[in-house]
C-alpha cells in the first residue's frame, strides 16, 4: 500500500476511536435486504437506498 492510502485511512478512523461498531457480512445485508422486501412497501425501500 502507498503512504497516502495509509495516511488516508489513518484519518478516516480518528473520529471513529472510541466508539462502538457493528460489522455485518454481504450475506447478513442480503438476508436482511430480502426479509425487507417482504414486509415494506416498494417506495420505503427506495428512499433506503438499498442494493
Amino acid at each position: 500500500m502507498s503512504d497516502s492510502f495509509d495516511d488516508d485511512i489513518a484519518r478516516s478512523l480518528d473520529g471513529s476511536v472510541g466508539t462502538h461498531m457493528v460489522a455485518v457480512s454481504y450475506d447478513v445485508m442480503d438476508a436482511a435486504t430480502a426479509v425487507l422486501a417482504e414486509h415494506l412497501p416498494t417506495e420505503t425501500l427506495h428512499a433506503m437506498k438499498l442494493a
